[in-house]
């Protein structure tokens, strides 16, 4: 998506959306969870995620809290995280050692998917370099088709 605010129609689907921004303020009035690709290693450590913990504390307090527990730390889990009262940070678990692991990404979108979805969340995420046909296909497979909105942000 080259256009800032180009639209992919789904038939009676909701959307993708781009826009030329970055997902540590997402342009939503509604509900709405910012996908977050940590490590299984336990640090946070994109660019994206050092904005959001520099935000919001709370991020890096439950996300360690959650490695040091070790309950359910594993690749292909999620821990939503409340920011605010119409804002939460959804950790995706599916990086080993900065890499993308593709079977743990599902498992992780599949978990995301339905939590979105439960709680009427809409879904902002910065378009990353590696492997984005694959989670382009999963956004569209786990939370498009299951009524969810989606704005990938271009330029962080």
């Amino acid at each position: 998506m080259n256009n800032e605010n180009k639209k992919f129609l789904l038939g009676h689907m909701k959307t993708i959306k781009g826009v030329n921004s970055c997902a540590s303020i997402p342009n939503s009035a509604d509900n709405r969870v910012i996908l977050l690709f940590t490590d299984i290693s336990g640090n946070i450590v994109d660019e994206l995620g050092k904005k959001l913990i520099k935000r919001w504390m709370k991020i890096t307090n439950d996300f360690r809290s959650w490695y040091r527990s070790q309950v359910n730390f594993k690749l292909g889990k999620t821990l939503p995280i409340s920011v605010q009262t119409d804002t939460a940070v959804l950790c995706i678990l599916c990086l080993n050692n900065n890499v993308m692991d593709l079977p743990a990404l599902k498992d992780g979108m599949i978990l995301a998917g339905r939590w979105t979805s439960e709680n009427k969340y809409n879904v902002h995420l910065n378009k990353i370099n590696s492997n984005w046909l694959e989670i382009e296909s999963m956004l569209t497979e786990y939370f498009v088709k299951s009524d969810v909105n989606v704005t990938i942000y271009e330029n962080t």
